[in-house]
Order: structure tokens, then sequence, then C-alpha cells
């Protein structure tokens, strides 16, 4: 079984994290780029759909970039979807804008962020 939690993988800031938490509707799912890290997202209970749209193509951001976490969100709306098999991974490079968590109930999943070098 995996447990839920985060694990520093080398001393570049390589990291895994296994998650468990609730998908929602894709109304709810806003888009959200990294400056920093390359996602690499693996659900491992059930699928799980993921918006998309080139971050270049962007309106300005909810609110400012968090710097501590890596993240900005944006008031767009997906271009397109992808829905993604336990079986399966996707990669949200930093220009990938990204809705995750679309779906129904839970997922338990796995994301591993790779350090933009």
């Amino acid at each position: 079984e995996i447990h839920t939690g985060t694990i520093l993988l080398n001393e570049t800031g390589l990291k895994a994290s296994t998650v468990e938490t609730t998908l929602r509707e894709k109304k709810d799912a806003k888009l959200e780029t990294h400056r920093k890290f390359i996602d690499i997202q693996i659900p491992l209970t059930h699928a799980e759909t993921f918006g998309w749209k080139t971050a270049g193509k962007l309106y300005p951001a909810d609110n400012a970039y968090d710097e501590s976490n890596d993240i900005e969100f944006y008031t767009d709306a997906p271009s397109t979807y992808v829905t993604v098999s336990p079986e399966e991974f996707v990669i949200f490079f930093p220009e990938d804008a990204h809705a995750p968590l679309i779906g129904e109930g839970q997922i338990k999943k796995i994301i591993v962020k790779v350090p933009v070098v």
C-alpha cells in the first residue's frame, strides 16, 4: 500500500508526493501553472480528467504567483481535456496550464515534481 506524504528524492529538489483528495466538476477546476517544476501526475485508484491550455494564451491570473508553492491560478477555461487512467501518466511543463482533479469521488495519486534546470 502506498501512503500519503512527500519524499525528497535528491538534492536538486526532485520530489514525489502521494495525495488522497476529492475530485471536482469541470466548472470548479482552475487552470494552474508552475515555473520551477515539471509535473508528472499518476492516478492510482481510478481515472482523472485534466483540463489543458497553453500558458502563452492565458488571461491575467486571479492572484499573483505564489513563489513558495510555485503555483499561479488563472480564470481561463481549458481549451481541451484529457482523461488519464491508473495505468497511465501525464506530464505538464511550465508552458502547460492544467486544471487537475476533475471527476467524481475520491482519488489517490502520485505527483512527481521535477526541477526545471
